[in-house]
């Protein structure tokens, strides 16, 4: 019996010696002195030097007709945008449509301005009204004139300032009234341009002396509200024409945020792909700008029958590209979960933005604390040709750590791999030799 116990005992240290020796289990590990291999204990100061490897993710695709770049709405004929590269029709901002440059114009007067007459040493009246006689005040007519007493209409719609008091002078001057005068605008009322949209305030500014500009429009709107730069473009319709400018590029370029604006503009800031709020928005600026009611019912038709194609054609290829993701037929980058992970896999580097380790972990189950080596989670990585593969080391043993992990990103084909704990290879050698022992135990008792 006690020949038994010790046959089993020296056969038991014989096979350890052979594990150890690898010949009886071997374990995938990160070797100490493999010239190939390069061992990085990470630390604050390493995560920014990885970090800092030039890496973008993909962009999620989109419908090409995401980006409404044209629009005519005086034929009815959309105008889609033409795709000049993969990169431009993956991208995940909207085209650049920038209106034609125009020279900026001095203010003309219009009807519906309220413009004043002063003399030297009393208000000069400008119509026959009394309280106008009062007021100095009158608002320009649908003619286009103005009423003076004792010189009749002048038309001053079209003109500059400089040219209606040339045209006021003249006049008095021929009804031999010759004292000196002030001609001004006292309310702006005959230009506008109109901003809605992803905005505080949708809100009407006139059109004065000073020219406006983009970032004026948009701060007299009290800003955007929208949170998401990428799906978001600023709509600009003029004469007919609609145009575009992704919103991230205006934040980032300050020539777009000078862009002159011109009076009938109308601005709308869009987010996402829904066009259903830009339709009635640029439908109810028709309706207001345009005087034949047929014209005016015509037009709409047209802008709704386009932008609903343009919507249903969006809702159908971004259904498509939701079922080539599902199906996994989409070009992804991957990273790789290997040794003691929870589950032996692959982690697809999301679009649009960095992942870090934490988000592979905890996404894949993170790691079995009772058969992984916590002091050994590397990250390995192929750098340069030529250079040795980088193994960052990540040491979990301090808890603290944990935070490096939140802070490291990925980059693709990336190997994640967690050393077993030494208990946990002595159990695995146990579990291959323990049927050799009990073979061997029930052979002696023979």
């Amino acid at each position: 019996m006690f020949q038994t116990l010790a046959h089993r005992i020296v056969l038991i240290m014989s096979l350890a010696i052979l594990n150890n020796c690898g010949t009886l289990y071997i374990s995938p590990t990160v070797p100490l002195n493999d010239p190939n291999v390069q061992i990085v204990e990470v630390t604050q100061g390493v995560v920014k030097i990885a970090n800092s490897s030039a890496y973008s993710p993909r962009a999620l695709p989109r419908p090409r007709s995401a980006d409404i770049t044209a629009i005519n709405l005086q034929s009815g004929q959309p105008m889609l945008p033409r795709v000049a590269s993969r990169q431009q029709t993956n991208s995940a901002s909207p085209v650049l449509r920038l209106p034609p440059q125009t020279k900026t114009k001095r203010y003309q007067i219009g009807v519906g301005d309220v413009v004043s007459l002063t003399g030297r040493s009393k208000p000069i009246a400008i119509s026959g009204a009394e309280d106008q006689r009062r007021s100095n005040i009158y608002t320009v007519q649908d003619s286009g004139a103005i009423a003076l007493p004792d010189v009749g209409s002048i038309k001053v719609a079209g003109l500059t300032i400089e040219d209606a008091h040339s045209a006021v002078f003249k006049r008095r001057a021929a009804n031999q009234i010759t004292d000196a005068f002030a001609l001004d605008i006292s309310e702006f009322n005959s230009q506008q341009i109109i901003v809605g949209g992803a905005v505080k305030t949708h809100i009407r500014i006139p059109v004065t002396f000073a020219p406006s500009t983009l970032s004026d429009a948009i701060a007299a709107a009290g800003g955007t509200v929208t949170k998401d730069e990428r799906s978001t473009s600023i709509k600009i319709y003029r004469l007919g024409e609609l145009y575009q400018l992704p919103f991230a590029d205006y934040l980032q370029t300050s020539d777009l945020q000078r862009l002159p604006l011109m009076s009938g503009d109308a601005i709308y800031v869009h987010v996402g792909y829904d066009v259903t709020a830009a339709q009635a928005y640029f439908s109810e600026q028709i309706a207001q700008t345009e005087l034949s009611i047929a014209l005016k019912t015509q037009r709409t038709e047209q802008i709704t029958a386009q932008l609903s194609a343009l919507d249903l054609q969006q809702r159908t290829e971004q259904a498509a590209i939701q079922v080539r993701i599902a199906t996994d037929s989409l070009q992804r980058d991957y990273v790789y979960l290997t040794g003691e992970a929870s589950k032996q896999t692959r982690f697809p580097l999301p679009f649009e933005h960095h992942a870090s380790l934490a988000d592979a972990l905890f996404d894949s189950g993170g790691l079995p604390t009772t058969t992984a080596n916590i002091s050994q989670i590397y990250i390995l990585r192929k750098r340069s040709s030529g250079s040795p593969i980088a193994a960052y080391r990540f040491d979990f043993s301090n808890a603290a750590n944990l935070v490096l992990t939140t802070e490291f990103q990925l980059r693709p084909n990336d190997i994640i791999f967690a050393a077993e704990q030494p208990i946990t290879k002595w159990h695995r050698v146990i579990q291959q030799i323990t049927p050799s022992l009990i073979t061997t135990g029930v052979g002696a008792t023979n």
